[in-house]
């Protein structure tokens, strides 16, 4: 299965983290971190990537930000935000801005996670 696309799942959770592997995995190569920066080099090097997963609530920054970097370095992946209830100026602002595309909140219901990463476009990432 070489020419599975990559989840790249930035959170801090394990226990999410497990989860989102668990039904991501049928679909995707599955790539977890805990650190931001380790995230962006990821897609600064990874071409494979396809979605990137970030929670909003991280401990050095806001997935939020993650995202935007991401937008101006790999336009053309699926951007998901994890979010909890009552981060709702946040959620606005990264839709408005773009580098939010779908949002999720947690805890993550398994249809909602699976209909945040569907990928119409399967050339999407590599455009």
């Amino acid at each position: 299965m070489a020419n599975r696309q990559t989840l790249l799942v930035l959170d801090e959770d394990t226990q999410s983290v497990r989860e989102i592997e668990t039904i991501a995995a049928a679909w995707f190569n599955v790539v977890t971190t805990r650190s931001p920066q380790r995230a962006l080099t990821v897609l600064h090097s990874d071409t494979t990537v396809a979605v990137l997963l970030a929670d909003q609530n991280l401990t050095s920054i806001k997935g939020l930000t993650v995202l935007k970097a991401a937008q101006t370095l790999r336009p053309a992946i699926r951007r998901v935000l994890m979010a909890q209830a009552g981060q709702l100026s946040e959620i606005i602002e990264g839709l408005h801005s773009g580098a939010v595309e779908r949002v999720v909140y947690k805890p993550i219901p398994s249809i909602d996670l699976a209909a945040a990463l569907s990928m119409p476009d399967t050339d999407r990432a590599t455009a």
